[in-house]
């Protein structure tokens, strides 16, 4: 009893008398629970390999083909029906190019496929902040030997083959984003063991037309299209001479450094830049 007294004496000394019972017809105050849909923050992704290489000011590439995008039988997809962890995958790169972009089999034969293809890859990229490169405008080695639907263009008259590189290019230009264009591809062939250097010469229509001036040609057909089409080279895009992997100490390097250091006055005088 005692302690009970003592409770009562210390809540009656803070204001409350103890002496009271509540009223029953009393309503009790409830606080409501809320009723909007509290905001979540999303937790961020982790950044890719492409964020961070560009806080270094570097461009990380791949090259990307759809070649390896089949369906069950054997029939090339679309770039929206591409496996997410394909594309996923892609969004770790800064720069994408392509290997196929010149074989035949593809941009000739199969050309609804192949540019529906690209047209679509093309979106992903510009929205994704990457640089893509249209790789292989005009290759003269292997994509003109028999088989090929355009085998028929190596003994073709020039202006033939004229034609189907103009077309070909106006072509590749409708695709509605890209960075960057291959517009040779492996001019030469070298032997590091002889050092014997010499021009991509055989199945060659290019070649055969224009000998050692077909590659300002196939230059100058790419610029005048990026010029009809609005976008400046060197700012808006970039073309680019391909040449396969080698090591700088060869023959064949050196012989590839001196014709494209001609090239490039050759194009100056030319372009005026």
């Amino acid at each position: 009893m005692a302690g009970v007294t003592s409770a009562g004496l210390a809540l009656s000394a803070c204001g409350v008398d103890v002496t009271k019972t509540p009223d029953p017809t009393a309503t009790a105050s409830i606080t409501p629970f809320p009723t909007s849909t509290p905001t979540l923050t999303p937790t961020p992704a982790p950044p890719t390999i492409a964020d961070l290489a560009r806080k270094i000011g570097m461009d990380v590439g791949i090259e990307a083909n759809y070649l390896g995008l089949f369906s069950p039988n054997k029939t090339a997809i679309k770039f929206s029906d591409a496996p997410e962890g394909y594309v996923k995958a892609l969004q770790n790169f800064s720069l994408l190019t392509n290997g196929y972009e010149g074989d035949p089999a593809w941009t000739d034969y199969k050309p609804d496929i192949a540019f529906t293809f690209w047209h679509d890859f093309s979106l992903f990229c510009q929205e994704h902040n990457i640089h893509l490169c249209l790789d292989h405008m005009f290759y003269g080695l292997g994509h003109f030997d028999e088989g090929s639907p355009v085998a028929y263009l190596v003994n073709a008259p020039k202006d033939e083959v004229e034609t189907w590189m103009k077309n070909r290019v106006k072509k590749f230009f409708e695709i509605p984003y890209f960075s960057q264009l291959n517009f040779v591809n492996e001019v030469f062939y070298g032997n590091n063991v002889t050092g014997e250097v010499d021009w991509v010469a055989d199945s060659n229509p290019f070649y055969n037309i224009w000998g050692k001036d077909y590659v300002r040609q196939a230059y100058m057909i790419v610029f005048q299209e990026a010029i009809a089409t609005g976008k400046k080279v060197g700012d808006d895009l970039r073309l680019i001479y391909n040449a396969p992997l080698i090591e700088w100490d060869n023959s064949k390097a050196r012989y590839e450094f001196d014709f494209l250091a001609n090239l490039k006055e050759q194009l100056k005088k030319r372009n005026g830049y």
